[in-house]
């Protein structure tokens, strides 16, 4: 199974609540509140975001984070990307480098492509547009 860290999945989770108080601006606070993170994380988090141009920040009092573009461009793979970077395929400890390149050329970059192709078709737009509408199809005894 392919390891999508901890930052990245709750990267995803932010920019959801992000772009669900849309029209107001998001604190480091509300998600704490919603998550129970450290607030120093999602600092770190919330840094990489706006490094990437995937968040904009308003400073002061009354500050937050506010999504920089339309929902509908930004995809799933953009926001990992921006919090693990791009991913090396090769096997650095390698020491048969033909069987190295051989794996690289024929396992690793055809999975690695398979997967960015699989999360830039999932749009934040799409995530926060099922995410209500499984909130809408719930009931409560």
């Amino acid at each position: 199974m392919i390891h999508i860290s901890n930052k990245a999945r709750c990267g995803i989770r932010i920019m959801i609540y992000i772009a669900l108080d849309a029209g107001t601006k998001t604190t480091v606070q509300d998600i704490y509140t919603k998550e129970d993170m450290s607030k120093r994380y999602l600092e770190q988090i919330f840094a990489d975001l706006k490094k990437s141009n995937l968040v904009t920040s308003i400073k002061g009092k009354h500050g937050g984070y506010n999504i920089s573009r339309p929902y509908k461009e930004i995809t799933a793979y953009d926001i990992i990307l921006a919090l693990e970077g791009e991913e090396n395929t090769g096997d650095p400890d390698s020491k048969n480098k033909d069987l190295n390149q051989l794996l690289d050329n024929k396992l690793w970059q055809p999975l690695q492509s398979q997967i960015q192709d699989l999360l830039s078709a999932i749009t934040l737009e799409a995530l926060v547009s099922d995410y209500l509408e499984s909130q809408s199809n719930m009931f409560y005894i």
